[in-house]
């Protein structure tokens, strides 16, 4: 149970950890600041460490022949360990889902924002190109485009 107990410790810092760094790159985004990259570097660093702590939960749940670290936590005896470990496993849950919410909004800022470019570059070169399959952009001379237009 120790063991259990000191692998949802370290996912629950991680998580916590990479929440904070999700904020924060969320907040640049919608900032339009162009200072992400310091904050990409340890987003990276800790998903690595993340997913070692997944292997190691997951070669530990090999060792005991079962299938989650919930299933482990309810075939040991009532105690102390076990309610720590309940309350470690409820954390890191919440966290992830919190977690998941903020990649999502990360993504859809990203999204949003690469549609921006290329709704820029389209209008700064005059071309019109989709970018779909990779196809090749074509010069339109006589398509005449405004700043705002919405097709793009």
């Amino acid at each position: 149970m120790d063991e259990v107990i000191g692998l949802l410790r370290g996912r629950v810092v991680l998580c916590g950890q990479l929440l904070k760094l999700l904020t924060e790159l969320v907040d640049k985004l919608q900032s339009n600041s162009t200072e992400t990259t310091e904050i990409v570097r340890k987003i990276e660093a800790i998903t690595k460490d993340l997913s070692l702590n997944a292997a190691k939960s997951q070669k530990f749940l090999e060792g005991v022949k079962v299938k989650t670290l919930s299933e482990f936590m309810s075939t040991q005896e009532e105690g102390i360990k076990r309610e720590v470990a309940g309350r470690l496993f409820s954390q890191a849950e919440k966290l992830q889902d919190q977690l998941k919410a903020k990649m999502e909004t990360a993504a859809m800022l990203t999204a949003t924002g690469k549609k921006f470019v290329d709704f820029t570059l389209n209008l700064m070169t005059q071309m019109q190109a989709n970018d779909t399959y990779g196809a090749a952009a074509e010069a339109s001379a006589h398509a005449n485009r405004h700043i705002f237009d919405a097709n793009v």
